[in-house]
């Protein structure tokens, strides 16, 4: 329960950067996101850069990788 008040809370930062991430995906602090992102379910991204306006499909993982802008 504790971990989904957390996740609500860096949902408000990441809105600022107009970036959309679902509550059942995981993105650890490590990960650095531009901006104009998307994050389907049950995606994973960790320690990872995604560039502007890339986006994550539906149960992806990502480790220790970057990945440029305009990037699906």
């Amino acid at each position: 329960m504790i971990h989904r008040i957390k996740w609500l809370a860096s949902l408000l930062l990441l809105r600022k950067k107009n970036i959309y991430a679902h509550w059942l995906s995981y993105v650890d602090r490590k990960t650095f996101l531009e901006g104009n992102n998307y994050i389907a379910q049950r995606s994973q991204i960790i320690n990872s850069r995604l560039g502007m306006f890339s986006y994550i499909n539906y149960e992806s993982v990502l480790s220790n990788t970057k990945v440029g802008r305009y990037s699906c």
